[in-house]
């Protein structure tokens, strides 16, 4: 395992690695730490503490590794209670839970689980059996598994495979409930409770879509496995592993739905502020940056919801702000959101506004012709537009150049053909349409009704034109209740 180290910050809304440091580090009651290690084929050379934040590793502390492949680490404050990983050599590591001020282990550079000793440590030892246990089954189940592929799930032999394979299973469910059921107070019991899948009971009487109410049962119940009174939990990748699963996986991907889900995980972390703010950070940055389409009000909302009413206390007044201004960039142009007003001047100057624009789909088209991407996409655009004539479909474009003082624009349109409605701003009249409609790169395609409010964003041309080809059939009765 190569172990991941946070080496920077790409944008403000992630959290400061120094800031983290200092609060991993603060004094805790109870004693100070001191954790020991022996391993064999490692000598003279140096040993690292990392600990996990999330799914990250942030170092905490080094230690010299002696000829006898002895070192240990220690401090006079406590460490706080999650996973930790000892990493050797720079690229090798094992992890350890951190939850008693002292430990004593030995194992192999050779192969740290198979060869590990717990010698001091409740949690260790427990973890390493289940590490260990899970191994051993792993190992007597890819075989199976790998025939089950090869024959096909029909061939009488695989069926036999499968039966094995879920009985297989159904034991190391039955392991890690005991594990958790024995272990509920230590920390690696509630962390293999918080690995598990939501089990779906069978569905009462009267239920007629199955699937749906699996569905609902598993939101409802995703965190009952989780103890959110343990601190510890959030200093695991397991616990962020979770989080992305059921946010970006489970809960559908419609911005009222996970907004929803949001508030309701929030409202049971409140009294802890070291794992409200990784959950609100997690959820915040998760949906800016999802490729999702119209998914980034989420974004939004998290930040109308937090960051604006002063709930975001780990933000300095600077990345704040930055983290506001983004949101508010981007409001005015979310999905069911009316577009703002547009009106610029065509190549004769003659004026036009967006909102004249009388189609019932009007592709909103922001372009340059000296951009490489524009110039393989207009040439797809035309092609389709051809179609939607032809079909006599009204589908109409609102093209606007955005490159400012560009006098090439109205000899591309006449060289290339493009028989739509083009208009962009000069020196004379400047628009500050690329802030409104967040223009960063280009091309940009909006797809509006005839309202003008927002269907779809940032498409390219191929996925524009199966959006408005389901749109036209579902107009004509002939489409399904959803995109194929």
């Amino acid at each position: 395992m190569k172990m991941k180290l946070i080496v920077g910050i790409r944008v403000a809304l992630l959290l400061l690695v120094a800031s983290l440091s200092v609060q991993l580090a603060q004094a805790q009651p109870g004693d100070a730490y001191k954790l020991e290690f022996t391993v064999k084929g490692a000598k003279d050379t140096t040993a690292y503490l990392a600990n996990y934040y999330g799914k990250q590793l942030y170092y905490r502390d080094t230690a010299q590794i002696d000829s006898k492949g002895y070192f240990y680490f220690d401090g006079n404050k406590p460490l706080k209670p999650g996973i930790y990983a000892v990493a050797i050599a720079g690229s090798k590591y094992f992890e350890i839970i951190v939850n008693e001020p002292t430990m004593a282990m030995e194992t192999d550079t050779a192969n740290f689980v198979k060869y590990m000793k717990v010698k001091q440590s409740e949690e260790n030892k427990v973890f390493y059996d289940y590490i260990q246990y899970i191994g051993d089954q792993k190992i007597k189940a890819e075989p199976m598994r790998q025939q089950v592929k090869d024959l096909g799930p029909n061939d009488p032999a695989a069926k036999k495979l499968q039966k094995k394979l879920d009985e297989l299973d159904a034991q190391v469910l039955a392991y890690q409930h005991k594990l958790i059921k024995k272990h509920s107070n230590l920390l690696v019991g509630k962390v293999v409770s918080m690995s598990l899948d939501v089990e779906v009971p069978n569905p009462p009487k009267g239920v007629t879509d199955t699937a749906l109410y699996q569905h609902y049962y598993t939101r409802q119940h995703y965190f009952d496995g989780f103890d959110f009174n343990e601190p510890g939990i959030v200093n695991s990748p397991i616990f962020h592993n979770k989080l992305a699963q059921f946010f970006n996986r489970t809960v559908p991907q419609q911005p009222d739905t996970v907004f929803k889900e949001a508030l309701r995980l929030v409202k049971m972390l409140e009294h802890d502020p070291e794992m409200f703010k990784y959950v609100v950070h997690f959820i915040t940055y998760n949906f800016e940056t999802s490729k999702v389409m119209c998914i980034d009000a989420v974004f939004v909302y998290m930040v109308d919801e937090f960051y604006k009413t002063g709930r975001a206390t780990w933000m300095d007044e600077k990345n704040l702000k930055t983290v506001i201004d983004r949101a508010n960039k981007i409001a005015p142009t979310l999905c069911q959101n009316k577009v703002p007003y547009l009106k610029l001047q065509d190549v004769n100057g003659e004026w036009h506004s967006l909102y004249d624009q009388k189609n019932e789909y009007v592709i909103l088209a922001f372009w340059d012709p000296t951009c490489s991407h524009c110039k393989k996409e207009l040439p797809r655009l035309k092609t389709m537009m051809a179609k939607y004539k032809e079909q006599k479909a009204d589908v109409g474009i609102f093209g606007v150049v955005t490159e400012f003082e560009n006098k090439d624009w109205p000899g591309y349109i006449k060289e290339h053909e493009i028989d739509w409605l083009n208009v962009s701003d000069n020196p004379e009249f400047p628009n500050r349409f690329r802030t409104t409609f967040d223009i960063y790169s280009t091309p940009k395609l909006y797809l509006l009704d005839k309202e003008k409010r927002i269907i779809a964003k940032q498409l390219d041309t191929e996925a524009l034109e199966k959006m408005i080809d389901h749109l036209l059939k579902q107009r004509e009765g002939k489409g399904d209740n959803g995109l194929n």
